[in-house]
């Protein structure tokens, strides 16, 4: 019995123990997830608004030719790693930095960034790009002639997700294991003054009257111990005390020179001489 609530004590508390970790873990993760993520992408949205401004200004500051122009945008999409699109009110594609075959690009007048900038004079979109097989953060502008675009993908944000997400597993498993010892000490801590009440209380039932408790600590344990230990002390002494009552007893029946006997409320002899 002693080793069946043991381990059912034991079992409960690392159950407990792991469901809240895991529950508090989970949470964590996600709200740390959440907030880098958000971060990251405005400061990511922010850099993109940069590199917008200085593409506008590059094509506003140069009274060259287009094919001239175009080599320029090239250059700054190497340099920066961004893709460059110029697209006219029809929604066509006049230029684009990935591409040559423009003509490909289908569709531009349905892509959220671009009727953003058509209503808003500024449209913002984070979506998967065939040409670049990835999740790409595009911001488009309205110009006096045409639509800019600029495109990224955000690897750098979600590979530092990755990173970062690799490193709360590691901290994660870390601290489980930190927190399982603690809380394998911990369950011992709680088990084993269980285990000393459980010890005295089969010897006190088969008549060891002397047994007592050891107390170390002034604790709910410690408590516990202190009552039961006054308890058995005084069982004990009103056993002690009933047997020697009986004993006066029994000594003055047998020295009744008459025989006597002694019926208790229901008339069972209980003691004659």
């Amino acid at each position: 019995m002693e080793e069946c609530i043991k381990a059912t004590l034991k079992t409960k508390i690392h159950i407990s123990y792991f469901i809240l970790f895991l529950s508090l873990f989970l949470v964590l993760i996600y709200v740390i997830r959440t907030y880098l993520k958000k971060e990251l992408m405005n400061n990511f949205k922010a850099k993109m608004s940069d590199y917008i401004n200085i593409a506008e200004n590059v094509i506003g500051s140069n009274n060259v030719s287009f094919t001239v122009l175009k080599d320029k945008l090239k250059t700054m999409s190497d340099k920066l790693g961004i893709r460059i699109t110029i697209i006219d009110f029809e929604f066509n594609a006049l230029f684009d930095s990935v591409t040559n075959n423009i003509e490909q690009l289908e569709g531009l007048r349905y892509e959220k960034e671009i009727y953003g900038a058509t209503t808003k004079s500024i449209g913002i979109a984070v979506r998967y790009s065939r040409e670049y097989k990835r999740r790409v953060f595009y911001i488009a502008k309205k110009e006096e002639k045409y639509i800019l675009r600029i495109g990224k993908p955000i690897t750098e944000v979600e590979d530092f997700i990755s990173a970062s997400s690799i490193f709360i597993y590691i901290v994660f498993g870390v601290s489980f294991l930190l927190l399982f010892i603690i809380n394998y000490a911990i369950s011992n801590y709680l088990i084993y003054p269980i285990r000393e009440i459980i010890n005295f209380s089969k010897r006190f039932k088969n008549g060891d009257y002397s047994v007592r408790l050891p107390v170390f600590k002034t604790d709910e344990f410690g408590h516990l111990k202190i009552s039961l230990n006054f308890m058995a002390k005084s069982v004990s002494e009103k056993i002690k005390e009933i047997s020697r009552q009986k004993n006066q007893i029994e000594t003055v029946v047998k020295n009744v020179s008459e025989g006597l006997v002694v019926l208790d409320e229901e008339l069972r002899v209980i003691l004659y001489n």
